[in-house]
């Protein structure tokens, strides 16, 4: 199966060629896209963001991930809660109650002279004993089982599976939650935390131009991007305004899996046009433009800044020089 840029993955299979981030987060919760290579397991209905994907199929579609959890699901729905079971025993006594109730009323009304259909004036006692039906139908014994129904698909339609309607009735009395998967309680979407910026020589750069002019290479790149990395850099670079410089971005590359490069021209309001090639993306796929001992610092400077999450390093800025290749900043 061709998987395209975009598209989702329709069946579980194997990537048997290609690679590309692909995005599980309906099964793991993690929204951050993971690089799979060949070989690497793809389910059902994860998102291919940047590459196509030849996929050879491994199961069935109804054995496929997205077909299990809604058997769970059916299978949640299934299961009686303890208020339904109650309810069916006494709702099926109180069923034929009323049913009794209704018709000796009917006759009691008759025998003690009331009409059987009656007029305008006098309502007959059929009338009055279906009125006796309306009001003590168990509408509400019938509206419980739907309503456990509605929840459980409701949650399930947000990712949320249960084992059955006695969940829902043990979270009545749940007063303290444990999580015991790390790194999916998030917002579902990246954020920057901080722009650690590095001279040519992989010593730490503070200065606030620097920083600035690596947020405008960034998000000139980023915008000619769909990952969730270039959205994040995106939204920070307007969150901090980072628009007074003009970047032109021409031969621009998309390498799936690892990121984007371009050759860019910065014309800052007052100062001379600079050149350069400039490579977006994670470690491995900017490494290629550092010697290794640059790949150390890097995990150095932001190791320094407290800024490597459970993730570590997602996104990697190197800027050389479109001639000679060597590094300018990082």
């Amino acid at each position: 199966v061709l998987v395209k840029p975009g598209c989702q993955v329709p069946l579980d299979g194997v990537i048997a060629h290609g690679q590309a981030l692909v995005s599980a987060e309906h099964i793991t919760g993690e929204s951050v896209p993971v690089l799979k290579r060949q070989g690497n397991p793809v389910p059902a209905g994860s998102l291919c963001h940047d590459g196509a994907l030849c996929v050879r199929v491994t199961q069935l579609a109804e054995e496929s991930t997205p077909a299990k959890i809604a058997q769970l699901a059916r299978n949640a729905q299934a299961k009686r809660p303890k208020l339904r079971t109650f309810l069916d025993v006494f709702g099926e006594t109180y069923s034929k109650f009323v049913i009794g109730a209704t018709i000796a009323s009917f006759f009691v009304m008759v025998a003690c002279g009331v009409p059987v259909v009656g007029d305008g004036v006098v309502k007959g006692a059929l009338y009055r004993a279906m009125g006796l039906l309306t009001v003590a139908s168990p509408c509400a014994l019938v509206m419980v089982p739907m309503a456990y129904v509605s929840a459980i698909a409701a949650l399930a339609s947000r990712g949320i599976l249960l084992k059955g309607g006695r969940v829902l009735d043990a979270a009545r009395l749940c007063r303290t939650i444990a999580m015991d998967k790390t790194g999916t309680l998030t917002t579902g979407s990246l954020s920057v935390r901080h722009v650690v910026a590095l001279n040519d020589d992989g010593t730490s750069s503070e200065s606030l131009e620097a920083t600035k002019s690596s947020m405008d290479i960034a998000k000139a790149l980023s915008m000619r991007s769909s990952h969730p990395v270039s959205t994040a850099i995106i939204a920070e670079a307007a969150r901090r305004r980072s628009d007074n410089a003009d970047v032109r971005v021409a031969d621009f590359n998309l390498v799936p899996g690892g990121g984007v490069s371009g050759l860019l021209t910065l014309q800052s309001p007052g100062k001379d046009s600079k050149t350069f090639r400039a490579s977006l993306g994670s470690l491995e796929f900017v490494s290629k433009h550092l010697p290794p001992a640059f790949v150390e610092r890097i995990h150095a400077a932001v190791a320094a800044k407290g800024s490597i999450g459970s993730n570590g390093i997602l996104s990697v800025l190197v800027v050389t020089s479109p001639s000679s290749g060597s590094v300018r900043s990082v």
